[in-house]
């Protein structure tokens, strides 16, 4: 008899379960990506890719979702993108898979500049406007070794006259020059340091910085004066964590600049120095 009374009350329970209701996940329609980076005061590297979300992908599909397949649904290639300013208009070429550079740019320290892109596979431009910042040169660095792999490094510069925004970024080796717009996830990273004169007390700066995780024995110092939006940026960048972190917390929007699409358009010369740990 109790058997019985279990038995019932188990299936008077499960019929009290709701029927799983059937729930729709609009996806955000694929958007240009992009990120910039002086090279020389007339070359400059513009990276396009599109977004792409985890729904997107058939695993019906043999392909890797993690391999070169994704990777040709991702980079951006046959754009058109064009960079004005400085009293003329440069067509870049496509140097590699997403990757597209001009070589006779003018770069004017202070002048405006309007990237325009178009991806033909999604037939979507975007539109972008930056203004050329002035290179602000380090004066020296030294460094106390703590143990193997962590140093105090002590820099110095003169900041300028103005509201100025910094990034500053160590690296254990020397990185692509795309890496500088992104260094939270550049290879050879060791740690990014981001300040902004407001929290300076002179314009003297005289600043120390413990880098952990050092590997090797040659550290590369990269000072860049950034804008305000690129700072909120990577500010944010930098509280959302890694990318593993980011890929189990809510998602974010970035801050952008970029009209009609996604990333940062950012001209700057990083003033970079390398330190050899003896």
């Amino acid at each position: 008899m109790r058997n019985y009374l279990f038995l019932l009350i188990l299936l008077s329970a499960s019929s009290c379960v709701p029927d799983p209701l059937p729930i729709t996940i609009d996806q955000l329609e694929p958007a240009p990506v992009i990120w910039s980076q002086a090279v020389s005061g007339q070359s400059v590297l513009v990276y396009m890719a599109r977004t792409f979300g985890a729904l997107e992908y058939d695993d019906t599909n043999e392909a890797d979702s993690t391999g070169n397949d994704i990777l040709s649904q991702v980079l951006t290639s046959n754009a058109l993108i064009t960079l004005t300013g400085g009293g003329q208009t440069d067509t870049l070429f496509e140097f590699t898979a997403g990757l597209y550079a001009t070589l006779t740019a003018n770069l004017v320290v202070g002048s405006e500049y309007t990237l325009h892109a178009f991806d033909p596979l999604l037939g979507k431009r975007i539109e972008a406007r930056t203004q050329m910042m002035p290179t602000v040169p380090l004066d020296d660095i030294t460094y106390s070794v703590i143990n193997d792999s962590t140093l105090d490094v002590h820099y110095r510069f003169i900041d300028p006259v103005g509201q100025n925004y910094y990034a500053i970024h160590f690296y254990s080796r020397f990185s692509d020059p795309l890496e500088f717009n992104d260094p939270l996830e550049a290879g050879g990273v060791v740690q990014t340091e981001l300040l902004s004169d407001l929290e300076l007390n002179n314009s003297n700066v005289d600043r120390s910085f413990r880098l952990n995780n050092l590997d090797g024995d040659t550290l590369y110092v990269s000072l860049n004066n950034i804008s305000r939006t690129y700072y909120d940026y990577l500010q944010q960048r930098k509280r959302s964590g890694s990318i593993f972190v980011q890929a189990v917390a809510e998602p974010i929007t970035f801050i952008s600049n970029v009209e009609g699409g996604y990333g940062i358009f950012s001209l700057q010369f990083p003033d970079i120095k390398m330190v050899v740990v003896e």
